[in-house]
């Protein structure tokens, strides 16, 4: 009974997508990492604090997400990533808690 009972419920997690760590704690180390690109920068160097990110919570996650990549690939000189890659979703996630509302 104890297998199945493990099984039932951490099988389906293994294999239904979710990431591990994709949450705003993976969004956060994420923001501080410099290995998102190739300029030695993290999302961190420009963004202190969340400074200029107050008004993330007002976009839709596909446009928050295109910012972010935009940032990405000129700010940090990486490469875009691609709307399914969990990292992305997890940086969208953290952003969104510098959200002030007005």
């Amino acid at each position: 009974m104890r297998i199945f009972l493990i099984s039932s419920v951490f099988i389906p997690l293994l294999f239904s997508g979710v990431a591990i760590g994709s949450g705003v704690d993976e969004g956060k180390r994420l923001f501080h990492d410099t290995t998102l690109g190739s300029s030695g920068k993290s999302c961190a160097s420009c963004h202190k604090n969340g400074s200029g990110l107050d008004r993330a919570g007002e976009y839709s996650p596909e446009m928050l997400q295109e910012f972010m990549n935009f940032c990405i690939r000129d700010a940090l000189k990486g490469k875009l990533l691609p709307p399914t890659d969990p990292r992305l979703a997890a940086l969208e996630k953290y952003v969104r808690t510098f959200y002030k509302k007005k």
